[in-house]
């Protein structure tokens, strides 16, 4: 096992996390860079008056509960989350959240992973464009920033870890990798986001 230092962004603070999963530093070290610069710029679209008072503003929370959600729908299509995909997973969520998921043995975060995805299958079924990208959208095309396409990169990347996280791809998993690229690729809109422009 290894640890990793982590000097998150605002109101986060250093953290250390011990990884569970081999895969896992390799895609951390490749996350800390992108998630820190965009935070800044999800956070500035967040607080304006085009988002809902009931929506979240921190870039970090945000992120994490989609990154949550994508996970636990590619761990899932091989119909069952195992242990290497859901120490995956907690690895990364570790990385956004200190010590969510700390004592935990990996058949214990499989089991949990697995009974929060059946007491609600609908959030992790159906996949859209994360909000994330849809801020960063907006901000792109008032700054003449890339910072969506960096998202939709990181996102990508990460379903496809989680699916080859047990060494094996499945045929529903190759399925969903492809439908999801095709998705975060294809489907951004500026009207999915944003009417009118706000000014930063």
């Amino acid at each position: 096992m290894t640890s990793f230092l982590l000097v998150q962004s605002q109101s986060h603070s250093i953290l250390e996390v011990m990884t569970r999963h081999r895969d896992s530093t390799a895609f951390i070290d490749y996350l800390e860079n992108t998630i820190l610069d965009l935070t800044e710029p999800i956070e500035e679209i967040a607080k304006t008056k085009l988002t809902k008072n009931n929506e979240i503003s921190d870039a970090c929370e945000m992120m994490l509960a989609e990154l949550r959600q994508i996970g636990t729908h590619f761990a899932s299509r091989d119909r069952k989350i195992c242990d290497a995909e859901a120490s995956f997973i907690a690895d990364i969520e570790e990385f956004l959240n200190e010590e969510i998921w700390h004592g935990f043995t990996n058949y214990e975060l499989s089991e949990m992973m697995e009974e929060e995805y059946e007491q609600d299958p609908y959030i992790y079924e159906f996949l859209d464009v994360p909000k994330s990208v849809k801020y960063l959208r907006i901000y792109d095309d008032i700054e003449g920033t890339n910072y969506a396409t960096q998202a939709i990169t990181m996102f990508f990347r990460f379903a496809n870890a989680v699916a080859k996280a047990d060494g094996i791809i499945c045929q529903r998993e190759e399925d969903a990798i492809y439908n999801f690229k095709k998705m975060l690729f294809t489907k951004i809109k500026k009207d999915e986001a944003v009417i009118v422009m706000p000014q930063l």
